[in-house]
């Protein structure tokens, strides 16, 4: 049935999955949503393998007949027309079925708007895709709701978006085809969209009226209307750039538009770097870069070109380029906000384990920049710190304060819902505009967004979110969790770490005497050893603190690198006319406790450091160590 299969996909339908052939119409997904089954068929088997019928789509108003033989390949006139009388009824039976649809459809659509409440600006859809609402509507569900109208402003069906993005449908039987929804502006220059979301972000952008098709199959009849009903505005195809699907369906289909009416094309293009997002339209453009990005590409003189046999070829400046003494002769400087520990205008993530006392830590650098004092006795530079709490109550904000200080740092407290990241992005833009250059602190990365942390797609957005505040000049420290069983590494898509500038990790380390894996006890207020320092990635300089936490004070404070005092400690135990490895080791576990496996990783640290190791060749080539500074 490989023929039936290329007939449907020719028709712009998912074919579907299991064809039967038993004289009974059977419904599929025509678009590939297995919830959906606006696609129907119906085959028959008449003998002489001649195999007939035909197939189509209720949404897309899609109908054609179909046969695996012609009449000349059947050799059989009498047959043929019998097959043909059975298509022929068979295809009345379904006209007069859509038709039944379509208006019941129709009048199920007006009947749903008439009860449906409108719109807010907050709905969960809008707020993850930044748009407005114009002129939607929400049912008892929670649903949105888009109309589906014809040119005339009649009703022919509804778009319903719930909670959940991922999931859009129509109403049953309703016709799409050649139908629309627009969103009204300026119409010197109009635009074709495919869904809501895209048009919506292009209207915040130009002001002008944007059509909606709802699906790339729709662009070419609602073109054609807007051809005939539109003629003194110019009308530009806003196409989808489905790259990471088979085929491009977006683009393709927007060319086939294009080039039927003679309209200019654009599409969005995307930097490889932003390809783990998988960003395919108009809409993710407007988050990843703004509104801003977003009006230069659609108004830019040279964003488009018209399918018109051969492509217009595209005139753009070419880029400047600079040679190494060219950079080298700048005078910029490296900046910090904590010398050697906090860049400027970066994306850094600091990551823990819960309690370990990130915020504490975090808090004493913001009330260090905040104030201009020092932090860990190392200089800041005063800035407005806006520190975003998504997860801590008042009370406990307050206890922390107390203890911290924090009187100049603002704060955009859990009790005040801060914005997410991925829903409103725009509040940090309006942020910025108030107060520029400001540190923006993120508590946690786990609640500033509604995505997944593991999901590269969902990740990458937010991420480019935060160099788009960076951009426009903030800088941004963002609080993370680790993983599951590791203090030393941060959970999360590999979009974090390709993304941010800055990684800290603040996490324990083991005692002289320690060899087994971190406990889970509590972290904050215990007397461990923290290291608090750069980890895996930095594009500025590495730095390293280990860490005490103060209890009558209830702050973090420095001290010496455990290692380093242990390895002193160790070296005092070398004799200078050297110790043969056996030995030293009985004395190391005798006098630090050191097992083997530990001792052995210490000696080998500081070798050439502490002591020197010389191999004996005529005692066996056994390991002699001898100290480089006798301490007695």
């Amino acid at each position: 049935m490989q023929k039936f299969i290329e007939a449907v996909q020719s028709a712009g339908l998912t074919p579907p999955e299991c064809i039967k052939i038993d004289g009974n119409i059977q419904r599929f997904s025509s678009n590939g949503n297995r919830h959906d089954k606006a696609g129907y068929y119906c085959l028959f088997n008449n003998g002489n393998d001649f195999i007939g019928g035909y197939f189509g789509c209720w949404r897309s108003d899609v109908y054609q007949t179909w046969t695996n033989q012609s009449e000349a390949e059947l050799n059989n006139r009498d047959l043929w027309l019998e097959n043909r009388r059975k298509i022929e009824a068979s295809k009345r039976e379904v006209e007069l079925a859509r038709k039944e649809k379509a208006s019941n459809a129709a009048k199920r659509a007006i009947e749903i708007w008439g009860q449906a409440k409108p719109a807010a600006d907050d709905h969960p859809y809008l707020k993850k895709k930044g748009v407005k609402s114009y002129g939607l509507k929400v049912d008892e569900q929670g649903n949105l709701l888009i109309p589906v109208f014809d040119l005339k402003k009649d009703f022919h069906s509804l778009q319903l978006i719930s909670v959940d993005p991922d999931k859009k449908k129509f109403l049953p039987g309703g016709v799409v085809r050649g139908h629309c929804y627009w969103i009204s502006g300026k119409e010197d220059t109009i635009y074709l969209a495919e869904g809501y979301a895209t048009a919506a972000s292009i209207h915040q952008a130009t002001g002008a009226t944007v059509y909606i098709s709802f699906m790339a199959g729709n662009l070419l009849p609602v073109a054609q209307a807007l051809k005939v009903n539109k003629p003194d505005s110019r009308l530009v195809i806003a196409a989808d750039n489905d790259a990471f699907t088979d085929q491009n369906p977006g683009l393709t289909k927007a060319k086939e538009a294009a080039q039927a009416i003679g309209a200019p094309l654009i599409c969005p293009e995307f930097d490889p770097q932003y390809h783990e997002a998988r960003p395919t339209d108009f809409n993710d453009l407007h988050l990843l870069h703004g509104l801003e990005a977003l009006k230069l590409r659609l108004t830019a003189p040279d964003n488009s070109h018209r399918e018109q046999g051969a492509k217009t070829k595209e005139h753009q400046l070419p880029p400047r380029l600079r040679t190494g003494t060219d950079i080298r002769n700048l005078d910029i400087k490296m900046e910090w906000l904590v010398e050697g520990i906090i860049p400027k205008g970066a994306v850094s993530l600091l990551f823990g384990r819960g309690g370990i006392g990130k915020t504490t830590l975090t808090l004493q650098i913001c009330d260090a920049i905040a104030s201009g004092g020092y932090f860990l006795d190392v200089p800041a530079e005063k800035t407005t710190v806006i520190y975003i709490d998504y997860e801590n109550s008042l009370a406990i904000l307050s206890d922390r304060l107390k203890k911290v200080g924090g009187e100049q740092i603002l704060f955009w407290a859990a009790a005040d819902s801060p914005a997410q990241l991925d829903r409103n992005p725009q509040a940090y833009v309006n942020l910025l505009k108030s107060y520029p250059n400001a540190l923006l602190i993120f508590d946690t990365l786990r609640s500033a967004q509604n995505g997944d942390e593991n999901e590269s797609r969902s990740m990458a957005i937010v991420m480019q979110t935060l160099r788009q505040l960076r951009d426009q000049g903030a800088t941004v420290i963002l609080l993370h969790h680790t993983r599951k069983g590791s203090d030393s590494t941060y959970k999360g898509s590999t979009a974090i770490f390709d993304l941010v500038d800055h990684v800290m990790g603040l996490y324990p380390v083991k005692g002289q005497e320690d060899d087994r894996e971190i406990d889970e006890d509590p972290m904050e207020n215990s007397d461990r050893t923290f290291y608090f320092g750069t980890k895996d990635k930095t594009r500025f300089r590495p730095f390293r603190y280990f860490l005490r936490f103060d209890k009558e004070r209830h702050l973090f404070t420095s001290v010496n690198d455990p290692v380093e005092a242990l390895l002193q400690k160790m070296q005092n135990l070398i004799p200078k006319e050297g110790i043969i490895q056996k030995d030293l080791l009985s004395i190391l576990n005798h006098h630090l406790g050191l097992k083997q496996k530990r001792a052995f990783a210490l000696l080998q640290q500081g070798t050439n450091r502490y002591w020197n190791a010389e191999k004996k060749p005529h005692e066996d080539n056994r390991l002699i160590y001898k100290s480089l500074k006798a301490v007695f």
